[in-house]
């Protein structure tokens, strides 16, 4: 392509406002940015903290789009229901989708209605739409390549930790901090309450299908997380006191007919004075492997992912991918536009 690549970006919140700056960094022209409820009406530049970029906040709910938009850039929701409007908005004008809502990035098992229609807009105006993020090299390719060193895999074992507070509020806000232990027992038989979304264990999906391996038996819980000591979150401006929940514990489990035994835990908290994000993961086997990532900066590789994942977006073909279908993601030296090789 020789000119830059053209986008709008949905959502400007700590994940938006760092997506922005990669996106300029890396050569990208940011037509128009939208948002919920905050910074609606101001400069994107003056609400990233970039310096005036004359691209005013407009709201989600009254998006415009330009028809010269070569990729809609989402990060302003988590799961499938959210997205869809958005996501079927930008296809149905033939605008490519890239988005880091962690339910997309495997959604078939969860949203197959939702999943098929948006395929079916995207196939029909000859745009794509992919889900990226941590879950794409450090819950997919990483532990997918390591069993390719084993003669023999037993079991697979992925554990993730990561700080709540770094997401902002509005993320925050989605977990159930700062209840006793009745308060969480009582919220979790709650039929009617929103539940979690199994971040980790929709990777895992990714990852068991991925393999090849067929699902027999799949099992999903929750457990509270508590501190001994007072923890102060930024994200809600309060302390948090001991034996208050500070986030929450996801434990997935996927049994194969292969008798691989799959296994993921999520640790979501906010964290305290010490404590850092990280990943292993640990394949039993011949040979027993193991691989850990210490000091994780969960943010900044989610966004930087999105970034470098835009080429290959655009370059896919037409319908509903998952990265699986695309090349494996790399980093991106030049403007991105560079790497384009549709007209």
């Amino acid at each position: 392509m020789d000119r830059q690549i053209n986008a709008a970006l949905f959502g400007v919140g700590n994940m938006g406002k760092l997506t922005a700056a990669y996106m300029l960094e890396k050569g990208v022209n940011i037509v128009s940015a939208f948002n919920r409820t905050s910074h609606v009406g101001e400069d994107l530049g003056i609400a990233s903290g970039l310096g005036h970029l004359n691209v005013t906040i407009e709201s989600i709910d009254g998006a415009t789009l330009d028809q010269d938009l070569d990729v809609a850039v989402i990060t302003a929701v988590s799961d499938m229901k959210a997205l869809f409007p958005l996501a079927e908005r930008c296809l149905l004008k033939g605008i490519n989708v890239i988005t880091i809502s962690e339910e997309a990035f495997f959604p078939a098992p969860s949203e197959p209605e939702l999943t098929d229609r948006l395929d079916c807009a995207a196939k029909a105006n000859n745009a794509t739409l992919v889900s990226t993020g941590v879950q794409d090299i450090f819950w997919l390719s990483i532990p997918a390549n390591l069993t390719g060193a084993c003669h023999v895999a037993n079991s697979i074992v992925g554990t993730s930790k990561v700080n709540l507070d770094v997401y902002g509020p509005a993320v925050v806000s989605q977990f159930p901090i700062g209840l006793t232990p009745d308060q969480f027992n009582s919220a979790a038989r709650n039929d009617d309450a929103p539940q979690p979304l199994p971040i980790f264990g929709i990777a895992l999906e990714a990852l068991v299908a991925k393999l090849g391996f067929t699902v027999i038996k799949r099992t999903l819980r929750y457990e509270p997380l508590f501190d001994s000591v007072a923890i102060r979150s930024d994200s809600l401006d309060r302390l948090i006191d001991p034996g208050l929940t500070t986030g929450l514990s996801e434990i997935s489990e996927i049994t194969t007919k292969e008798g691989i035994d799959c296994r993921v835990e999520f640790i979501q908290k906010i964290f305290g004075a010490g404590e850092s994000e990280e990943i292993s993961w640990r394949v039993g086997g011949i040979p027993d492997l193991q691989v850990k990532f210490d000091n994780f900066m969960g943010a900044e590789i989610t966004c930087a992912t999105l970034v470098n994942r835009i080429p290959d977006v655009i370059n896919a073909e037409p319908g509903f991918s998952t990265v699986s279908d695309l090349p494996i993601a790399v980093y991106r030296s030049s403007p991105l536009h560079k790497y384009i090789n549709r007209p």
